[in-house]
């Protein structure tokens, strides 16, 4: 984005904000990397990196003919229930940016449960029930799993399962066409 916005403004101011920029994110990559209060902030900046290479690869089949290189994220993973943040969060990433980019909300009282790789394979996710426990207890009426869980559903309690309806993906894609509320 940085390279497009410069590129249609005259050297003179270009190059400094351009140089600007790239000083910037050098420092924050040094802190990251050299910072021991910081360093457990590098898995997530993987995350980030892996959603959004996955979106730009799928750009066509997800935006259609909305051109990504007009768009900035800025992604955000907040711990609102002091559980601790969890390590995979790409697929939450990827759809966050995707409903940022279409100007779509998610589909409400939905948590999304599970994670993908920059391939676009979703994982299984452990702990099932548990997850299952925390969505209810936050609200959410339907939850979105990977394909690859169903045989994990037993462990489930059936109040839980009466109470948070599981609706299930399998891929990246159709996770969003259900978050979108498409499906």
């Amino acid at each position: 984005m940085i390279e497009k916005f410069c590129s249609r403004l005259p050297r003179e101011i270009s190059n400094p904000m351009y140089n600007e920029y790239y000083n910037r994110l050098k420092e924050i990559n040094f802190i990251l990397e050299n910072r021991d209060a910081y360093k457990h902030l590098l898995q997530y900046k993987k995350t980030i990196e892996n959603a959004s290479n996955y979106l730009k690869i799928n750009s066509k089949k997800v935006l259609g003919s909305i051109n990504l290189q007009e768009k900035d994220f800025l992604v955000s993973v907040v711990d609102e229930q002091n559980a601790g943040i969890p390590e995979n969060v790409t697929l939450g990433v990827f759809l966050s940016m995707c409903t940022a980019t279409l100007d779509r909300h998610s589909q409400s009282q939905t948590v999304i449960i599970g994670d993908m790789t920059l391939a676009g394979n979703v994982s299984p996710t452990e702990e099932l029930a548990s997850l299952f426990q925390v969505a209810k207890d936050v609200g959410a009426k339907r939850a979105l799993i990977a394909m690859s869980n169903v045989a994990f559903l037993p462990q489930v309690p059936q109040e839980l399962l009466a109470e948070v309806q599981p609706v299930f993906y399998t891929d990246p894609i159709s996770a969003l066409h259900l978050v979108l509320g498409y499906n």
